[in-house]
């Protein structure tokens, strides 16, 4: 019996092996979490109901944005180190030296697979930009780093919805924006599952 990790590259890792194990525990305690925030999805939301709000009446749905944006892009980084040992496992004796390209493949796959989740954890969902800020991060970006309004839309809730404006005072323009690109947890995971995780399901929309 072997897994497939990635549909598109086709290797395949047996059963028992180390590397096996912790990528199934990663992969599977992601599924268990998305199954939570749709279970809420269930209960608490109408198909027509559209809201936005801050703070979130669901500490859960809040917090589990941040689990799901940390836990996805975790588990998404180290697919192509695994197949490449996989491939080739006397790479694991030069694992250091080679940790240049082994660090772009895991970003070049976030990049490819989930973009905005990747952003929204790299400058909210790890940790606030606030509190690293970096000289291209805008007033605006690094405030809306601090707390995030959760949304409603079609079933499922949503973070990113909106922009942000930071004034002057006296000004009636705004002095920063920044504006996130709208994701949804059970979204995200029903696009990459025929990809990453082909045989888990969730409650259908």
């Amino acid at each position: 019996m072997r897994v497939v990790f990635d549909q598109r590259s086709g290797v395949e890792h047996p059963f028992g092996d180390v590397l096996t194990v912790g990528m199934t525990a990663k992969r599977e305690a992601l599924i268990e979490l998305v199954r939570q925030v749709r279970q809420r999805e269930i209960e608490h939301l109408r198909e027509d109901e559209r809201w936005m709000g801050m703070p979130c009446p669901y500490p859960f749905v809040y917090g589990a944005f941040s689990w799901f944006a940390t836990s996805l892009t975790a588990y998404l980084q180290l697919i192509p180190l695994a197949d490449r040992l996989r491939l080739n496992p006397a790479e694991l004796n030069s694992i250091t030296a080679n940790r240049a390209s082994i660090k772009a493949a895991g970003i070049s796959l976030l990049d490819e697979a989930c973009p905005a989740v990747k952003l929204w954890r790299d400058k909210v969902g790890a940790h606030a930009a606030i509190s690293d800020p970096r000289k291209d991060d805008g007033l605006a970006l690094l405030l809306s780093s601090l707390s995030y309004p959760i949304s409603a839309q079609g079933r499922r809730f949503y973070v990113g919805v909106g922009g942000h404006s930071v004034f002057s005072a006296g000004s009636s323009l705004p002095t920063s924006t920044h504006r996130w690109e709208s994701w949804s947890i059970t979204e995200t995971f029903n696009r990459l599952a025929p990809r990453f995780w082909p045989d888990a399901d969730i409650e259908p929309h």
